[in-house]
């Protein structure tokens, strides 16, 4: 079986060499919350891109007593800036697992911590 080619979303200003195939690599006017589910009051020319180096989360953020949650790059080293956003990124709009709970419709096995008890899902 292969992997996929990499994937570009839009003409990225940079990426680094060496990516392994099946990466999707954000283009900069790519949406930092484009598979999330946003507020309807959100109005959509105001969205963060992935080139910002201010990424507002708010617009993701239903619960109404949450705190503003913004992400400023501005405070990394410039070598480091692209690696963390994109990392980051990845975090956002990748999907998480599913819980340990739904092992029978997944088939994910769950693991316990021996040093907790919050169980882990793992695919191994």
């Amino acid at each position: 079986m292969t992997s996929p080619a990499l994937i570009l979303l839009g003409e990225p200003d940079t990426r680094p060499d060496g990516l392994p195939d099946g990466t999707v690599w954000p283009g900069p006017d790519t949406l930092v919350l484009m598979n999330r589910q946003i507020r309807s009051d959100t109005d959509p020319a105001r969205l963060t891109r992935f080139a910002d180096d201010r990424w507002d989360l708010n617009p993701g953020i239903f619960e109404g007593h949450a705190r503003s949650q913004t992400l400023n790059f501005e405070i990394l080293p410039e070598p480091l800036r692209l690696a963390t956003k994109f990392y980051i990124w990845q975090l956002i709009t990748t999907p998480k697992p599913a819980p340990c709970g739904a092992r029978r419709r997944t088939g994910w096995p769950c693991t316990r911590s021996r040093s907790s008890s919050t169980a882990l899902c793992s695919t191994s």
